[in-house]
């Protein structure tokens, strides 16, 4: 059975949308078009790149973490538990190293088993409980409107994290006075509330 990649730009966060790339990968993701995404990470800056998993992971759940660079991160005394770290995630997390190609029959295996599961995928990213109380609030305005071209859990924590950057972004996109209808600007001072934080 023949097997397609398609290889977005690289990124170290999917809000960066000053960059058009950003936008592309968002709309690649959200269009799910696709068995499995592969998130490639760097072994040597692991802590940095689990933030785009994390945030991939909000729009799609069939995500698969790579772990790439193993040799360079052995030589600076750095180890990566993939089982443990494939626990704490969620999802399927495999070690390699491109160089060598150590680690690529396990890769292809984890694409292949998640490329052959049709089952609805999961989303395993869970917060604190306010912050998750927060984010339902908005979630509760956003599911209003019928035609959000993000899901709304996702589209929830863009405002949550860049409250002020954001609500410019998303009258954008439904237009100059749907934010008010959809009686956005008051549950994000809600969920504000809620979450003890303070809007920017």
């Amino acid at each position: 059975e023949n097997m397609f990649l398609v290889d977005l730009p690289g990124t170290y966060s999917l809000c960066s949308h000053s960059e058009e790339r950003g936008k592309m990968q968002v709309n690649f993701l959200q269009s799910h078009r696709y068995d499995a995404v592969i998130v490639v990470c760097d072994a040597v800056c692991l802590e940095r790149n689990l933030n785009l998993v994390l945030q991939a992971m909000e729009i799609t759940g069939n995500i698969i973490v790579c772990i790439n660079l193993l040799d360079e991160a052995k030589k600076k005394g750095i180890e990566i538990d993939t089982e443990k770290l494939e626990k704490r995630l969620g999802v399927p997390t495999v070690g390699i190293c491109a160089r060598t190609k150590q680690g690529f029959p396990e890769l292809l295996s984890a694409v292949q088993k998640m490329s052959a599961d049709k089952k609805a995928p999961i989303f395993p990213v869970k917060y604190s409980e306010s912050t998750e109380k927060a984010i339902e609030i908005l979630c509760d305005a956003l599911r209003k409107n019928t035609n959000l071209p993000l899901n709304e859990r996702y589209m929830a924590l863009r405002l949550l994290t860049e409250p002020k950057k954001n609500t410019e972004e998303f009258k954008e996109i439904f237009g100059d006075d749907k934010l008010k209808d959809c009686d956005i600007s008051d549950a994000l001072e809600r969920a504000y509330r809620v979450c003890g934080g303070r809007k920017t």
